[in-house]
């Protein structure tokens, strides 16, 4: 009974592993002493650890090994009793128990693993949903940063062509790709924060969110960030979705409604 506490119930490395066939082996020799049921217990929740360490099949064969053992040390001291005796009056109860307790831990060794592989997947769904709204920033990157650059480009050729017949219309299409130039920039800058990661430096919840304001600091827009009441943890769903509403909340005001104070 003392090793009872120490019996792992999920699949570990070390000396923990151990104390399972050791608490196994301690219920055996217990029931060769005194062999009267009692030890039935121990040696289930023997068996029930080794199958959730090593296998349900690991699990089974250790129960068979466990119960010819058990008949042919019982026999010898049943004198006058017929071995079916033995088998149906002590050893089967033993056996059913421990087959219905292989059972229950397949059982809750199949809902683990269908646990964890649902775990994956949603781990894998979060990875395409990142993805696909990083594509979908970079379309929309491309589309703007694009249409900036073919306009400066335009602008520049039209100067070099009139610039000995018109210099005033020249210098008027250089200013101008000058200040698509610095828009073309502060919009690079723009999608490279709104592609930045969630967690910044290990900051997470509030401390992320912060860090984000922060951010837009350097494009003319004054960003204030509280918080209000006691701050809660949140799931990492939860937390992206705070984090990229508030991240196109703010791309949103400083590109479309030239905000300068948030």
């Amino acid at each position: 009974m003392a090793l009872w506490p120490t019996l792992p119930w999920r699949p570990v490395a070390g000396w923990r592993r151990v104390t399972s066939i050791a608490y196994v082996m301690g219920s055996i020799g217990l029931g060769l002493l005194a062999f009267n049921g009692s030890h039935l217990p121990l040696i289930l929740l023997g068996i029930a650890s080794i199958a959730f360490q090593y296998g349900v099949r690991t699990g089974a064969l250790v129960l068979a090994a466990v119960f010819l053992a058990m008949i042919a040390v019982s026999l010898p001291f049943t004198p006058g009793m017929a071995w079916v005796d033995v088998l149906v009056q002590a050893l089967l109860p033993m056996l059913v128990f421990s087959a219905f307790v292989l059972g229950m831990v397949s059982a809750v060794v199949e809902a683990r693993r269908r646990r964890e592989e649902a775990q994956s997947l949603l781990r894998r769904v979060r990875e395409l949903a990142v993805a696909e709204e990083r594509a979908r920033m970079a379309r929309d990157m491309h589309d703007s940063v694009g249409h900036h650059l073919t306009v400066i480009k335009m602008g520049l050729e039209n100067a070099e062509r009139y610039r000995e017949r018109d210099e005033t219309a020249a210098w008027h299409d250089v200013r101008q790709a000058k200040q698509l130039t610095v828009e073309a920039l502060a919009e690079t800058r723009r999608w490279v924060r709104a592609l930045k990661p969630l967690a910044l430096d290990g900051a997470i919840g509030s401390a992320a969110l912060c860090h984000l304001a922060d951010s837009f600091s350097g494009t003319g827009v004054q960003v204030a960030f509280d918080v209000e009441g006691e701050e809660r943890a949140l799931a990492p769903d939860a937390e992206l979705v705070l984090y990229r509403s508030l991240q196109e909340g703010l791309t949103n005001a400083l590109r479309h409604a030239r905000a300068t104070e948030v």
